[in-house]
């Protein structure tokens, strides 16, 4: 995939969404302009649908399908289909009709982590007579985050059992690039017309805009239609940004990824989420060490230098609401988390073999005296209510939701991932590594930030999962390197 065909692209998406045309206008850029230049480019129907898969990730464009309370004020839960879905689900068939004609081999934690996520989605079942007795919710709330959950590991599998290799490797991290470029554009925009203009290219004139100004700063959420999931989405991309800068010795390759990396930094910070803040910063400090450390040369060091001065500029711009929302009140967010932690403690003292169900806490919780509260987001030109009773603590929700043998699976999950990748990226101590460094880095981040977030939406559930499947799919393709060309040999992703 060359330069000229990535600035076109680059272009075409990242217009669209800032654009006022119509939404047939948007949908038609959206979809005959990146689906033209990627047939031409791709020979691999397969890789095709996966490129758009990555094309259309960030834009988180959903489509209700179904929800058994749409009469109601909290149109929660909804089974929801995403853009993205639609080249996924290609993907995947194409997948699964390729694998009778190859040899699949599975090293052994990839066949490990598999078994516990489907252990894990396995004991989940077992609250399904739990959810029966909800309300509103209960089994449709199970179902639809159950989907969810299995979309991630079918993508995690596919990737698994047939591998990228070095060229769709690279187009894949230039695609994750441009898509960054997508969602700080339409952030910057939102930021600075203070608008929540999204892929629609309007506002709705009953937005009720008191649930996301704040007299002190304004916080834009991108395409995501919550600021916190927007600063997920970064938390997980930026420290592969920034490897790939570094990895980027000259042309377009380096000034794209510098690019962005200027672009995200700041529409990270113009999120105003605190959690994503600091996982962005530890996975930066664990790049940096490891650059220090294995793989510093002139050259990494004038970036290194370049990208402590941008980081300076934004800080210093944007001092004054920074402080504020790390040093003053918060509108009561922090204190309404401890509670929902403590009710989480309770549900699970109380449901510790099986626990309440998938997506059904925020259900159950309110029996334990924890007050109800309402937020908004804005999402696809729609104005939604939800309900804010879910634990921002993605280890307290899953214990509460699947017992703690059910976390042991997902706790286990977490920590192969985490050896696994440790092992990876100090046995191969080279520059060439420094994407697997970006990928394992913005995992680590993941491990704190799920201590102070939900880590339910579905778009941040794929690429979670996507960055896990890349992570293994670059040590895979080292060890093939290593075996055809020797250590010195492997090239630059």
């Amino acid at each position: 995939m060359n330069s000229a065909v990535l600035i076109g692209i680059a272009i075409a998406l990242f217009v669209a969404p800032l654009s006022q045309l119509p939404l047939i206008w948007i949908a038609l850029i959206f979809l005959i302009i990146p689906v033209a230049i990627v047939a031409v480019l791709s020979k691999d129907l397969r890789m095709f649908c996966f490129y758009l898969f990555i094309l259309f990730l960030p834009i988180a464009f959903e489509k209700v399908l179904f929800s058994p309370n749409k009469d109601s004020i909290y149109p929660i839960p909804v089974l929801v289909m995403c853009l993205s879905d639609i080249p996924l689900a290609g993907y995947v068939f194409l997948t699964i009709l390729k694998l009778p004609k190859i040899r699949i081999q599975l090293k052994g934690d990839i066949a490990l982590l598999i078994l516990l996520f489907l252990a894990w989605l396995g004991w989940s079942l077992l609250a399904i007579p739990k959810t029966m007795e909800v309300e509103q919710g209960g089994l449709w709330s199970f179902i639809f985050m159950f989907i969810y959950l299995l979309k991630g590991l079918i993508l995690f599998v596919c990737l698994s059992l047939i591998p990228l290799n070095q060229k769709e490797l690279k187009n894949v991290v230039n695609l994750l690039l441009i898509g960054a470029a997508i969602q700080s554009g339409t952030l910057l925009l939102q930021h600075f017309t203070k608008s929540y203009i999204g892929i629609m290219g309007i506002t709705p004139q009953n937005l009720d805009f008191s649930t996301f100004n704040f007299e002190r700063y304004f916080r834009a959420s991108g395409l995501f239609g919550h600021a916190n999931v927007a600063g997920q989405y970064f938390a997980f991309l930026i420290p592969l940004i920034f490897c790939v800068f570094l990895n980027s010795r000259r042309g377009f390759p380096l000034v794209l990824s510098g690019f962005v990396f200027l672009l995200s930094s700041l529409a990270l910070v113009l999120t105003f989420s605190r959690g994503a803040w600091i996982a962005t910063f530890l996975a930066l400090a664990l790049c940096l060490m490891v650059t220090l450390r294995h793989a510093l040369t002139r050259d990494k060091v004038i970036k290194i230098f370049f990208i402590l001065s941008i980081g300076c500029v934004i800080f210093l711009s944007y001092l004054g609401p920074i402080s504020d929302r790390l040093l003053l009140g918060d509108e009561g967010a922090s204190g309404s988390r401890i509670r929902l932690a403590k009710g989480a403690v309770q549900v699970i003292a109380d449901h510790p073999l099986v626990g309440v169900g998938l997506n059904n806490f925020q259900e159950i919780v309110g029996q334990y005296g924890v007050r109800e509260a309402s937020a908004g987001f804005f999402k696809n030109g729609v104005l939604y209510l939800a309900r804010n009773l879910s634990v921002h603590n993605r280890f307290l929700l899953t214990a509460a939701e699947t017992g703690m043998v059910g976390f042991a699976f997902f706790l286990s999950f977490l920590l192969i991932v985490l050896i696994s990748g440790f092992k990876y990226i100090t046995r191969y101590k080279s520059e060439n590594s420094l994407v697997s460094f970006g990928l394992y880095a913005a995992f680590v981040g993941s491990l704190f930030y799920m201590q102070v977030e939900i880590f339910n939406d579905t778009n941040i559930l794929t690429l979670f999962m996507l960055v896990v499947g890349l992570l293994f799919n670059c040590r895979a393709l080292a060890e093939r390197q290593i075996m055809e060309k020797g250590y010195g040999a492997i090239k630059n992703i």
